[in-house]
């Protein structure tokens, strides 16, 4: 299924994550870098015209680049993740976007609040997402925290072979 995906890439994570995420996260074996996402799923593929991506354009060229750590460990059910501090810049670059498409919510409104992660990882049994929350703590934990900058979003597309590619940067202003 073509789908397309907004976020950040942080590149400065795959030292400590990287290897992780290969082996728990599945985009990250078919295109997907260590990132942030914004919001998923954005239009498809096919409905990605000039016009949207000069909005995106837009609203992404009055965006000012941003320091943020990742340095704490985290899950949500299923998932293990690192939280960026401060989240409030990736909230309102959400709210931004949603403002501006309102028929894209993030995760299509399954979750009532926006809550901005890099995801190392998932499992399917919650019961041992513990066991392994475990496992990566004591492998990164003298890798962090990972201080890093936030300099540009990517429009990410899924082909029919379900590998992703970027379609879009748009960089933020220095």
């Amino acid at each position: 299924m073509s789908q397309s995906v907004i976020l950040i890439p942080v590149p400065s994570a795959d030292p400590a994550v990287g290897e992780w995420r290969k082996k728990y996260d599945d985009v990250a074996l078919h295109g997907i870098p260590s990132h942030i996402t914004l919001l998923f799923p954005f239009k498809k593929p096919s409905e990605i015209t000039q016009k949207i991506i000069q909005k995106l354009n837009a609203l992404f060229s009055h965006v000012k680049q941003f320091s943020f750590t990742l340095d704490n460990v985290n899950t949500f059910p299923n998932v293990i993740f690192l939280e960026p501090n401060p989240k409030d810049k990736f909230i309102e670059l959400t709210e931004t976007i949603v403002h501006n498409f309102p028929d894209n919510l993030p995760y299509e409104g399954k979750f009532p609040s926006i809550n901005p992660h890099l995801t190392i990882g998932g499992l399917r049994e919650e019961q041992k997402i513990h066991y392994l929350k475990e496992k990566i703590v004591c492998d990164i934990s003298n890798k962090l925290p990972i201080k890093t900058k936030a300099q540009e979003a990517w429009l990410m597309v899924k082909d029919e072979s379900g590998e992703w590619h970027i379609h879009t940067r748009f960089p933020f202003y220095s």
